[in-house]
């Protein structure tokens, strides 16, 4: 009697269980469905406002912030490289000033992409299955990533930017037919001889007006790269609420989408 009851109690507790075994494959089947369904809806709801961003910002460039910071900061290279002397000290003081924004942030993105992507690759070496929240530490990881390459690019251009705002058109060193020759060796003739070879001209204002060009592109390029690297930075804080719960990335990305269009457009 004493082995039966040992044995019915025994099979009890396996079927018990098995009824949590299953309970669990079914809760974990709902999240990963729900999991989905929300990317689903939370992905393309991103990808469609910042397909209509971009429309506005090349079709009416004045009714976007960005787009105003571009065309204003076209104005103000021309500012410094032509209309005003001795505000060279300016410009460089706010290359800096861009320079350590775009290091901090990089720096802080590529922190925090180490730290995702290292846990997630110690699960890996530990030979533990990964789940559907692993898959999310790793999109966020790739975030904070391409971030990263954002910024790092915007610093790209602050630096070449800094040596390009301090040229005015007397610097230029352009041979002119009223000079006197130089010697052949002499480092002058062989700076004249870049420059020509860079810009492809003798006249010093259609040099001038390349190098102007050059350093519009730098302005260019470093705002919207900055701008890039903080939406990919925005982007992750919804994706990583989405690690905690299932409603955290749809309650993320609508308050993103609605923060981001108070800021992005020039309203009224």
């Amino acid at each position: 009697r004493e082995r039966e009851r040992k044995k019915r109690k025994r099979e009890r507790e396996r079927e018990i269980g098995r009824k949590r075994e299953g309970e669990r494959e079914r809760m974990s089947d709902e999240v990963d469905t729900a999991a989905i369904v929300e990317m689903c809806v939370a992905f393309p709801l991103l990808l469609l406002y910042f397909g209509v961003w971009l429309f506005m910002l090349v079709r009416h460039p004045t009714k976007v912030a960005l787009g105003i910071n571009i065309m204003e900061r076209q104005r103000w290279v021309d500012k410094i490289m032509f209309q005003t002397k001795g505000k060279e000290i300016l410009g460089v003081q706010t290359c800096r000033n861009g320079t350590m924004a775009g290091s901090f942030f990089a720096s802080s993105a590529l922190i925090a992409a180490a730290a995702v992507l290292t846990e997630v690759a110690d699960l890996g070496e530990k030979e533990v299955d990964l789940s559907f929240r692993d898959i999310k530490a790793v999109i966020v990881g790739m975030l904070f990533f391409f971030s990263f390459l954002s910024f790092s690019i915007c610093v790209r251009h602050l630096n070449h930017l800094s040596f390009l705002i301090c040229l005015s058109p007397e610097d230029v060193p352009i041979v002119l037919e009223d000079e006197p020759p130089l010697d052949p060796d002499s480092p002058e003739l062989r700076s004249r001889k870049q420059i020509m070879k860079m810009f492809g001209s003798k006249d010093r204002q259609k040099a001038m007006r390349r190098i102007e060009v050059a350093t519009s592109s730098s302005v260019t390029g470093a705002t919207i790269t900055f701008s890039i690297g903080l939406r990919f930075f925005y982007v992750a804080l919804p994706v990583g609420l989405w690690i905690f719960g299932t409603p955290g990335l749809i309650v993320g990305t609508i308050a993103l989408i609605a923060t981001m269009a108070a800021f992005d457009y020039v309203w009224g």
